[in-house]
């Protein structure tokens, strides 16, 4: 019976093991999008673009 026991233990922490590394890949996405508009590469904003200035 403990055998089983400790089967059942190993595969609770291998969930949260693989919760805690979906979480970690959440969060570095969630840097990523946070971090996009900061470095400029948010393209689409209010002013104008070059091309259309030089028309």
């Amino acid at each position: 019976m403990p055998v089983q026991h400790k089967h059942i233990v190993t595969k609770s922490v291998h969930i949260a093991n693989q919760k805690a590394h979906i979480a970690a890949q959440e969060f570095k996405i969630a840097r990523i999008i946070i971090a996009l508009p900061l470095s400029g590469f948010n393209i689409p904003t209010a002013t104008p673009s070059p091309t259309t200035l030089t028309s």
